[in-house]
This record gives C-alpha cells, sequence and structure tokens, in this order.
C-alpha cells in the first residue's frame, strides 16, 4: 500500500533470454528498441509517462500517486528485446496529512 501524494518509483529490467546458462541463469540485460510503462490510476485514467534509463536494461518511472484507489502497472518493449511483464498493482490511500 502507499499514501496518496506519495512519488513511486517503478522498475524494470530487461535481459536476453538466449544468454541464458547456467553460469549466467539470469541472461544478459539488453536494451529494447522501445520501452514503455502503462499506468491505470485510482480513477481509471491510463498514461504512458516518460521512462529514464538507469543503465544498460534498467530502467525507471517516478510516479506520483496523486488519486486515491487501484493503481495498475504493465511494462512492455519492442523491437530488440519485445517481452512484456504481467500487470501488476497498488493500492493507494488517502492519509489524514
Amino acid at each position: 500500500m502507499a499514501a496518496k501524494g506519495d512519488l513511486y518509483d517503478v522498475k524494470a529490467e530487461f535481459r536476453d533470454p538466449a544468454t541464458i546458462s547456467q553460469s549466467n541463469p539470469q541472461g544478459t540485460l539488453i536494451s529494447p528498441t522501445t520501452v514503455v510503462l502503462s499506468v491505470k490510476d485510482g480513477a481509471g485514467v491510463t498514461t504512458t509517462p516518460t521512462v529514464t534509463m538507469d543503465a544498460v536494461g534498467m530502467y525507471r518511472v517516478r510516479v506520483n500517486l496523486n488519486v486515491v484507489g487501484t493503481w495498475t502497472f504493465r511494462w512492455f518493449s519492442t523491437g530488440v528485446g519485445q517481452c512484456a511483464t504481467p500487470d501488476f498493482n497498488i493500492v493507494v490511500e488517502s492519509t489524514v496529512f
């Protein structure tokens, strides 16, 4: 859970499944052609905020949780490294402050 007004870092790593091996069980980080985070806020409004690349294969979006309710997120990429995550949720509650 989170409180209305929190800043929430949503992070993702993209890895090349072709590089998974016994010595590299997670695979090598890669930078897909395009990386997108879809966000549906507690009011049901969907946006695609600007994604920041922190390093090769590592991405982040800082989201202002400004609406009470269930927020849904989904990462996906296109081109090289095409993949998607399942939807994941966070509940945002009001605060007395």
